[in-house]
């Protein structure tokens, strides 16, 4: 069985890396569908599909913050809830002008 600080920091990581590939720019991955690869740059004239990148980037960070929250002696899930909450803000006012066209 898996630490029960396990999950409160898998959750962590995954928002919080989530949102750093999106807000700060963190390298990221790009998945091209015509070619079925990925890449770490984009392709001139290629369709290219960068949510993935920051989906894979995501499961990194929780896979990161699972093993960071075996730390913990028990699950901590006000402050799972406090972290997703800020990292959903912190998306939507990015994303804004889009909400808005």
């Amino acid at each position: 069985m898996t630490h029960p600080g396990a999950y409160c920091g898998a959750s962590i990581g995954a928002a919080a890396a989530y949102t750093l590939a999106v807000l700060a720019g963190l390298p990221s991955f790009y998945y091209f569908p015509r070619l079925d690869a990925w890449g770490l740059q984009p392709l001139a004239d290629e369709p290219t599909v960068r949510w993935y990148g920051y989906l894979l980037v995501g499961l990194i960070g929780g896979a990161l913050g699972m093993l960071a929250g075996r730390a913990w002696p028990r699950p901590r899930w006000p402050l799972v809830w406090i972290a997703a909450a800020v990292c959903m803000v912190l998306l939507f006012a990015h994303e804004w002008s889009w909400f808005t066209r």
